[in-house]
């Protein structure tokens, strides 16, 4: 059984406990990553549970729920019925202020330098749009181990997961890394949709999503300046052509006798 003591709790090592407790189901775990225009945004780390994992613990939500991740700041959303994919998601999100923050979040989650290494945001402006980039590496090369480190590792009875590998692998009709679909989804300005990248385990792959928006304000700007060269167009027209006027109408009339 699963004994987990350590003060620093990481969020996908109980997503692994959560395996082995559903283990038989398919699972998909996801990490969505949503920029705002500041550079502020929210990360959040989702469970997937398919019809047959539901029927088995329809209370899988207090998998997830530990003192650990709430006093780190992670907020639990709880499940609100089945979505457009037909699986009942528990998520636990947490936000952050500026893109510096976006990295050592990823970190609480699986360790430093672990599965989410090198991600950055960066925001390039000129006059009429903004570009917005989230680019980073996961690395899943190392299965499930990777959701774990030394210390959550020293407290299983068989890490990675604490139970007998083989007996979870006779309940599947493959391996357990088969059993578990992951996916990381990037949203930025621009792009509502995202992009999402499918990591499977003992794979890696690089993200990098970028999309571009017009900057309202400089357009704004630009259009007001457009104008306002129009405007000063047009009056020196009005000038030209008054003058113009004034020379024939003076041309046209009779010349005054000395």
């Amino acid at each position: 059984m699963l004994r987990v003591r350590a003060r620093r709790t990481r969020l996908l090592a109980l997503v692994a406990a959560a395996l082995v407790l559903l283990a038989g189901c398919n699972l998909q775990l996801e990490v969505a990553i949503d920029v705002e225009e500041d550079g502020s945004g929210v990360v959040t780390a989702g469970l997937g549970l398919d019809a047959e994992a539901r029927d088995r613990y329809p209370n899988a939500v207090d998998l997830l729920v530990t003192s650990d991740l709430l006093a780190a700041g992670w907020e639990l959303i709880p499940p609100d019925g089945l979505e457009p994919d037909g699986k009942q998601w528990v998520r636990l999100a947490k936000p952050f202020s500026n893109p510096d923050q976006l990295q050592p979040i990823l970190d609480e989650l699986t360790g430093a330098d672990s599965v989410f290494r090198n991600f950055e945001i960066t925001r390039r402006n000129d006059e009429v749009e903004s570009t917005f980039t989230v680019a980073g590496d996961v690395d899943l090369t190392a299965g499930l181990d990777a959701f774990t480190d030394a210390e959550l590792s020293a407290l299983l009875d068989e890490p990675p997961l604490g139970v007998d590998r083989a007996a979870l692998e006779a309940e599947l009709p493959g391996t357990l890394e088969e059993a578990v679909d992951f996916r990381v989804v990037v949203r930025v300005p621009g792009d509502e949709d995202g992009i999402t990248v499918d990591v499977p385990l003992g794979e890696s792959a690089a993200v990098d999503a970028s999309a571009t928006e017009e900057n309202r304000a400089a357009q704004l700007l630009g259009w007001v300046r457009l104008a306002l060269l129009a405007l000063l167009g047009l009056a020196i027209v009005l000038a030209i052509i008054n003058f113009l006027l004034d020379r024939r109408y003076e041309r046209s009339q009779p010349r005054r006798r000395p």
